[in-house]
Order: C-alpha cells, then structure tokens, then sequence
C-alpha cells in the first residue's frame, strides 16, 4: 500500500484509490507521482482489479482490510441458531461497497414460521460479537465545502 494512503481510515481506501485514478486521468503520470506516489504501473494495476469487479469499489480494498473475519464471525454464529436448516446452505457474503459502509448479506434458511425471528436472533448476535471482538461499525460521515467564503 502506498504510503500516503496509510492516513486514511480501512473503509475510505477504496474511495481514494479511485480518487487518484480520476487525478492520474486528469494530470497525468507525473503529477500523480509527485502528489501520491503512484505510477502508471501501479494505476494499471487498480485498474484491473476494479474491472475485474465489474466496476465495483470492492475490486480495490486491498486485501488486508476485506472483512474475512466478520464472513467467518457470520458463518459460525449462523451455524450455531438452532432456527436456521442446515440444507440448502444460507448465502454468506458481501451485498455492497459503498464510500463508508459494507453490506453484509447473511440470508439464511429457515421454516416460515421462524426465519423473521432466526435472522433478528443472527443479526442481534452478530452485532454483539463485532462489538466484542472491536470490529468497528462507522456511522456515515459528511463533508462540508464552504466555497467563496468571505475573508
């Protein structure tokens, strides 16, 4: 990773890197350089990720910041609720990459009398296990741009 992305927090690499590929586009290889370190080979290489993904922002957060443990914290505590069928397997994974957030999608299989239940029981788990375990869940954040302000 680039050294001047190391100030950024895990879930607002993404958004930079794509930041950088938008200033290399516009300055050109040089300037990007200068400003963030990165060269046309290490562009080339976001680039490749990113379409590997179709395009999403999950194609770059890098590796050591994907939420592997939080996909293994979801496998096991599903695996555990005594409500949820054991066949056909739940979908586990990522729904959506955003600028500050991730999706989890846990969808579980459950009789209809108790799925509305065994997915609260999951998720009230979950959250209890991310704080214990001190996985972070950030609140949204904005910015604000005061432009033509008066001296």
């Amino acid at each position: 990773m680039l050294s001047s992305l190391r100030t950024f927090a895990k879930d607002e690499v993404a958004p930079q890197l794509l930041r950088i590929m938008e200033f290399y586009d516009r300055y050109g290889e040089q300037a990007t350089k200068a400003a963030f370190g990165a060269d046309r080979k290490v562009i080339s290489r976001w680039r490749q990720k990113l379409n590997r993904h179709d395009g999403a922002l999950a194609g770059l957060v890098p590796e050591s910041t994907r939420p592997k443990r939080a996909r293994t914290m979801t496998s096991h505590i599903r695996q555990m609720n005594p409500r949820v069928l054991k066949e056909p397997a739940p979908v586990v994974g990522i729904a959506a990459l955003g600028y500050s957030f991730i999706t989890l999608a846990i969808k579980p299989w459950a009789s209809v009398e108790d799925f509305v239940t065994a997915r609260a029981e999951i998720y009230q788990v979950l959250l209890e296990s991310f704080r214990e375990k001190k996985i972070e869940i950030p609140g949204p954040r904005h910015s604000v741009r005061l432009i033509n302000q008066p001296s």
